[in-house]
C-alpha cells in the first residue's frame, strides 16, 4: 500500500478567538482540519508571531490529543502562542532561517 501525502494544517497568521482577516487562525479551523484528517498524518506549517494565549492553548490541546502523526514545520517565524502548537506536535522541524521565540507572559489593560 503506497504511503499517503500527510494532511497539511496552515498556522499562517495571527492566532485569534474572532478572526477578522483571512490570514487570522482559529481553534476552530485547526480543529476541523483535524477531524478531516481522521487520524492520518499530519503536517502543522508555522509562520505566526502568536497571538491570543488562550486560543493557542486550545490548539496545542487539540494537537496534542491528536491520535495521528503530527510534525510542526516551522517555515518562517513561530512566537509566543504559535509555539504551544508546535511544542504539542509529535516532532518539529525548522528551517534555518526560521525563527522560534518564546516569552513570558505579557498582558495590558486600558480605560478607566
Amino acid at each position: 500500500m503506497p504511503d499517503s501525502k500527510p494532511l497539511r494544517i496552515n498556522i499562517l497568521g495571527p492566532i485569534t478567538s474572532v478572526p477578522f482577516w483571512p490570514e487570522d487562525v482559529c481553534a476552530r479551523d485547526v480543529l476541523a482540519q483535524l477531524e478531516k484528517a481522521a487520524g492520518g498524518d499530519v503536517e502543522v506549517h508555522i509562520n505566526s508571531p502568536g497571538g491570543d494565549a488562550f486560543e493557542g492553548m486550545h490548539i496545542a490541546n487539540a494537537l496534542h490529543a491528536y491520535k495521528g502523526k503530527s510534525v510542526a514545520i516551522i517555515d518562517g517565524i513561530c512566537a509566543s502562542a504559535a509555539t504551544l502548537a508546535a511544542v504539542s506536535c509529535g516532532s518539529a522541524r525548522m528551517h534555518e532561517a526560521s525563527l522560534f521565540m518564546i516569552h513570558e507572559a505579557a498582558s495590558f489593560t486600558y480605560g478607566t
